[in-house]
């Protein structure tokens, strides 16, 4: 599984994950930190990335859109956390999730519990 980090996921997250063996890069490692939340739906799509951010705004998108592709992973956490807490919690929250993702849905992960919504959504 390939991941897009949005702008507002720690840049240190990025290579935590790398050394995990993870297909993981950063928006600001591929120049688009300022990009909109389209371009960057665009791009996970044509590069089979999942995108993972903690803007409401991709979910939104993905619902009104009726798309199917690309799969969201959106992070709702409660307090202000390090790179290394980013990293664990997306290692341990989708290990067990490539298959589900391929297929395309939403996942709301916590520092307690992950929900899963298939694409599209109705």
């Amino acid at each position: 599984m390939k991941l897009l980090l949005d702008q507002n996921i720690p840049v240190g997250v990025e290579q935590l994950l790398q050394e995990h063996g993870w297909d993981a890069v950063h928006t600001r490692t591929l120049g688009m930190a300022r990009a909109t939340d389209h371009d960057l739906l665009a791009y996970a799509l044509r590069t089979d990335r999942v995108v993972v951010s903690a803007d409401r705004d991709f979910g939104d998108l993905l619902r009104t859109s009726g798309a199917s592709h690309p799969s969201l992973v959106f992070l709702r956490l409660r307090v202000v956390v390090t790179s290394a807490q980013v990293a664990g919690l997306l290692i341990s929250g989708l290990e067990d999730l490539s298959s589900t993702l391929e297929s395309g849905c939403i996942v709301t992960l916590t520092d307690a519990s992950r929900r899963i919504k298939s694409l599209p959504i109705e």
